[in-house]
């Protein structure tokens, strides 16, 4: 099974989990994607090319006893949160770090009930 069709499968699992809480997944909201690289450079060309898809850093940091490795960055972009939503906006993310080296590691959103 590809990355792709895992991430797919996790986003749907989250999307029905959300659903059945009684989330309102056609509300619009920030929703957060955390990338983890192995250097420095890896990292900074992945902003780079986040900034001209509209998410915005909300943070980046370096820690040395990281288990998944050692630079990070969490972007945000506001959008909905339906199956088909949420994969357009992880499945990209996926290709993209890994094109600079990095994991893809997932996302999360505020429950919008």
């Amino acid at each position: 099974m590809s990355d792709k069709s895992i991430q797919s499968d996790i986003n749907k699992q989250m999307v029905k989990l959300m659903n059945n809480m009684g989330d309102d997944l056609s509300k619009e909201r920030p929703v957060y994607h955390w990338i983890y690289f192995d250097t420095k450079e890896d990292m900074q060309k992945f902003i780079a090319q986040i900034i001209d898809l509209d998410y915005k850093v909300e943070s980046h940091f370096y820690d040395e006893n990281s288990s998944l490795a050692p630079y990070s960055v969490i972007i945000v972009k506001a959008d909905k949160v339906d199956h088909e939503h949420v994969d357009n906006l992880s499945l990209p993310l996926l290709d993209l770090a890994n094109q600079y080296n990095g994991f893809y590691d997932g996302w999360e959103t505020p429950l919008e009930i």
